[in-house]
């Protein structure tokens, strides 16, 4: 599980570079956090540019 928001960042990106299909329900279980967090977190990246040449 991945408790800091920057980790729980980190760890989205690199597994989002690996698969940039990946579903919500599958990252939220990877990083240990609930679908909720992750998808706030997937907001967060996507809203201040850092996944725009992922997706």
């Amino acid at each position: 599980m991945v408790s800091d928001r920057a980790d729980i960042e980190s760890m989205m990106i690199t597994l989002l570079q690996r698969d940039a299909r990946m579903s919500l329900t599958d990252l939220s279980e990877r990083l240990g956090v609930t679908r909720v967090t992750a998808s706030k977190v997937l907001r967060s990246l996507l809203e201040r540019g850092v996944l725009g040449g992922l997706l």
